[in-house]
C-alpha cells in the first residue's frame, strides 16, 4: 500500500512539474508581452554621427543593461540612450515620477520635462513619454518609479503600460485589453513558477527517501560492493546483446550531425541527413528494447514516463541551439519522444513487427498531402500543426517515416540480400526525381527529392556498416569501430556534449579549401566529443551520483532562469551544463527503474 501511495505521489510531482514547465516556457519572459508593447531606443554615441535604433519591453535595469552591454562591445566613449513611447494611464490622477539613477536621467511627458516628486495630473488615457539617459561606470542603473495619491509608495512602472508610439491608433478599450492579457499571463508565469520550484523540491526529497529504503545497496558501496559489481556486470552484459551495426550507424549520424551544425553555409549537404539517420537507429533500437521487455512490470506507466521526460526536458537541447528560451515548437527530442510513444501504441496494436515497418510511407504521404493542400482543414491551429504535420520543424508527420523505416530496415537486415534490394530501389526512385524530374532538395520542407535521397543514404551507410563490419581485424580500424560505436550507445548524451565541444572549438580556421576545413573541424569536434563520453560511460551506472546531480541541475536551472546570474556569465556555457546534466538523469533514471522492474 506504501508503494502504492509513493508511486502515485510521484506521478502527481511528476504531472505538477510538467504543467508548471510548459506553463512558464509559454509564458516566458517577452511573450508575456505584445509586439505593440515595445518601445523605441535609439543609441547615440556623443563622438560620433551614428545612431543606432532597438526596441525594448518595459523601463527596467535588465532590458536596458543588455543595450548598454551590446553598444559597449562597439563604442569606448559615452552614449546616450533615447527611449520613446507612450504611457498608458487607467485612471486620472496625479502622479510623481522618479529614477534609480545618479544624475543621468531625465523624463519628459507630453512634451513637459519632470522633476523628481513633483506631481503632474494625467488624466485617462495614453501620454507621451521620452527618457534620456547618459551611462556611465559609475551610474548606469536606470529604473522608472511612480507613485500617486492611492498608492503613496514608489513602485517601478510595469512594462504592460507601456506601449510604443504606434498605440496612438488604437483606442482606449483595445489597450485596456492588451494591459489584462499581459497581467494574465504574468500571473500564470508565477503559477508555474509556483508549481515548479514546490514540486522540484517535494520530488527530490521523495527520490532521497526512495533511495535510502529501496536503493542503500546501491548508494552504501563500502558495504556492499558484491550488488555493485553484480549491477556493473549485468549492464555490460546486456551492452554486449546490442547490435552493434545499429551503435555504429547511430556514431555515424552523431558525425553527419556535427557537420551540419558546424556547417552554417551548408557547403556539404550531406550533413542534413545526420537527424534522419539518428531517428532511424532510434526506431530500431526502440522496437528492440520493446521486444525485449514485454514481460516488463510497469511497462506501460515505463513508457509513457519517459516519453514525458523526453518531451519537457528535451527543450533544454532547444535553448542551447536556439540561444534563449524557446517557444512551443517541436525540437529534435520532442519529436523523439513522439515518435517512442507511436512506436509504443503500434507495437501494443500491430503483434508482428514487420509490420510496423511497412507502415513508414504513411507519414511522408500524410505530409505530401498537406503540402499539396489536400488536408486544409489542418490550418486550424498553427501548434497542433507544428507538432504533428507539416514542414519547418520536426514534425511528427513526415519525420517518424524514418523511425518506422528503421524498423522495416531491421527486418530486411535479418534476411540475406534483402538489404540490397532496398538500396537498388532507393537509389533507382532518388535519381527519377532528382535528375529526371528535377524537384530540389530541401530538407525541412520535405520534399520528394529528399525524402528518396536520404532513404537511399541511410539504407546505404547502414548496409555499409554491416558489410565491413565482419572484415575489419587492423587493430587501427577496430579501435576507430569502438569509438564510433561508443558514441552511438551514448547517443542522448552526444546530442548535448556535441554543442559543447563546437562552442570551445570556435571554428574560425582559415582554408582555401572550404571542404577540407569543414571535414577538419568536425573530426576535431567529434573527437573531443568521443573523449568526453568515454569518461561518461564509466560513470553513468554509478547511481550514487542520481541525487547529487538532480540538485545540482536544479541550483543550475535556479539560478539561470531568474537571471540570477552575473551580466558578464557565459550563459550559453550555464545552458550546456543544464542539458548534460538533464542527459545524464535521464540515463540514470531509466536504469533505475529497469532494474527493479524487469
Amino acid at each position: 500500500m506504501t508503494e502504492k501511495r509513493n508511486l502515485a505521489l510521484f506521478l502527481i510531482l511528476i504531472l505538477v512539474l510538467t504543467i508548471g514547465t510548459l506553463i512558464i516556457v509559454r509564458y516566458s519572459k517577452n511573450p508575456i508581452l505584445t509586439p505593440l508593447h515595445r518601445l523605441n531606443v535609439s543609441i547615440n554615441a556623443l563622438q560620433t554621427p551614428k545612431i543606432f535604433s532597438s526596441s525594448i519591453y518595459g523601463i527596467n535595469n535588465k532590458s536596458i543593461q543588455k543595450l548598454i552591454i551590446k553598444t559597449r562591445l562597439r563604442f569606448i566613449t559615452q552614449i546616450k540612450l533615447e527611449i520613446q513611447g507612450v504611457i498608458f494611464i487607467e485612471n486620472s490622477d496625479t502622479y510623481s515620477f522618479s529614477f534609480l539613477a545618479k544624475k543621468s536621467a531625465f523624463l519628459i511627458i507630453d512634451n513637459n520635462a519632470i522633476k523628481k516628486d513633483i506631481g503632474i495630473y494625467l488624466c485617462e488615457g495614453v501620454h507621451k513619454i521620452k527618457i534620456e539617459f547618459y551611462p556611465s561606470r559609475t551610474g548606469s542603473h536606470l529604473d522608472l518609479l511612480w507613485k500617486n495619491n492611492k498608492n503613496k509608495k514608489w513602485q517601478k512602472v510595469p512594462a504592460d503600460i507601456l506601449f510604443s508610439s504606434r498605440a496612438y491608433a488604437h483606442s482606449f478599450n483595445e489597450l485596456k485589453k492588451l494591459q489584462n492579457n499581459a497581467k494574465r499571463k504574468k500571473k500564470l508565469q508565477k503559477i508555474g513558477y509556483m508549481m515548479v520550484i514546490p514540486s522540484s523540491i517535494f520530488l527530490v526529497s521523495l527520490l532521497i527517501f526512495f533511495f535510502k529504503t529501496k536503493f542503500s545497496h546501491t548508494l552504501y558501496v563500502k558495504k556492499d560492493t558484491e550488488n555493485v559489481k553484480q549491477i556493473l556486470k549485468k549492464t555490460k552484459q546486456s551492452s554486449l546483446k546490442r547490435i552493434v551495426e545499429i551503435d555504429i550507424t547511430k556514431g555515424f549520424a552523431g558525425l553527419l550531425m556535427i557537420i551540419a551544425h558546424i556547417d552554417g553555409n551548408h557547403v556539404f549537404h550531406f550533413g542534413t541527413f545526420g537527424a534522419a539517420l539518428f531517428f532511424l537507429c532510434s526506431g530500431m533500437n526502440t522496437i528492440l528494447f520493446m521486444e525485449k521487455n514485454k514481460s516488463m512490470k510497469n511497462k506501460y506507466f515505463y513508457h509513457i514516463l519517459f516519453v514525458i521526460i523526453l518531451f519537457v526536458g528535451g527543450y533544454t537541447q532547444l535553448v542551447i541551439q536556439i540561444g534563449r528560451l524557446s517557444p512551443l515548437i517541436p525540437g529534435f527530442l520532442q519529436f523523439s519522444a513522439l515518435s517512442i510513444l507511436l512506436v509504443f501504441l503500434l507495437f501494443k496494436l500491430i503483434k508482428k513487427t514487420i509490420y510496423i515497418g511497412y507502415l513508414f510511407p504513411i507519414p511522408f504521404i500524410l505530409h505530401l498531402c498537406f503540402q499539396y493542400n489536400y488536408l486544409h482543414f489542418l490550418n486550424i491551429n498553427s501548434i497542433w500543426r507544428g507538432f504533428f504535420i507539416g514542414s519547418g520543424a520536426f514534425s511528427l508527420f513526415p519525420w517518424s517515416g524514418y523511425f518506422l523505416y528503421g524498423i522495416f530496415l531491421l527486418e530486411l537486415w535479418k534476411k540475406k540480400n534483402r538489404l540490397f534490394i532496398a538500396l537498388i530501389i532507393t537509389a533507382m526512385l532518388s535519381i527519377l526525381f532528382i535528375f529526371i524530374l528535377k524537384i530540389p532538395i530541401i530538407k525541412f520542407h520535405m520534399s520528394l527529392s529528399y525524402i528518396f535521397l536520404s532513404l537511399f543514404a541511410l539504407t546505404f551507410i547502414f548496409s555499409f556498416v554491416k558489410f565491413i563490419k565482419p572484415i575489419i581485424k587492423i587493430k587501427f580500424f577496430k579501435i576507430l569501430k569502438d569509438l564510433i560505436a561508443l558514441t552511438g550507445r551514448n547517443s542522448l548524451m552526444l546530442v548535448y556534449v556535441h554543442y559543447l565541444a563546437i562552442f570551445f572549438l570556435k571554428p574560425t580556421y582559415v582554408s582555401i579549401q572550404p571542404m577540407i576545413n569543414l571535414i577538419f573541424q568536425s573530426i576535431i569536434a567529434f573527437i573531443l566529443t568521443a573523449l568526453f563520453l568515454t569518461i561518461y560511460e564509466q560513470i553513468k551506472n554509478n547511481y550514487t551520483l542520481f541525487i547529487p546531480s538532480l540538485i545540482t541541475i536544479i541550483i543550475i536551472s535556479i539560478l539561470r532562469y531568474f537571471n540570477l546570474f552575473h551580466q558578464t556569465s557565459n550563459l550559453r556555457i550555464a545552458d550546456m551544463l543544464i542539458g548534460i546534466l538533464f542527459a545524464f538523469l535521464y540515463v540514470q533514471f531509466r536504469g533505475i527503474l529497469r532494474k527493479f522492474w524487469i
